[in-house]
């Protein structure tokens, strides 16, 4: 059992005693998918660059992260907002006694 010091009502000030929670384990599994493209470029191609297209890997990995990043935030999003569906068939947040821990707005 692991010590826990979150406050009862979450997402306010609290002006109470910290009480003390458990962490526990889940049976949650998640698949990475591979999103990937090759690109071949050849030594001849690199020294008559005139363009600077070599130059260009700096934007893959700045899209390859944006791409990382979108796919992240759709399954926190989804469902209206309140996460992708876990093993228990419960969303992500969830305001009730399952998760208590979405704060609706």
């Amino acid at each position: 059992m692991y010590a826990c010091a979150v406050p009862v009502h979450v997402g306010r000030c609290v002006d109470e005693e910290v009480r003390q929670g458990a962490r526990t384990e889940s049976v949650e599994s998640f698949k990475l998918k591979t999103c990937a493209r090759f690109l071949s470029i050849t030594r001849q191609a690199i020294i008559n660059d005139d363009l600077n297209d070599a130059d260009s890997d700096a934007a893959f990995g700045r899209a390859s992260a944006q791409t990382e990043a979108n796919l992240l935030y759709s399954a926190f999003t989804a469902n209206g907002g309140t996460g992708v569906n876990l093993a228990d068939d419960g969303p992500l947040y969830g305001t009730g006694a399952t998760r208590g821990n979405y704060c609706a707005r």
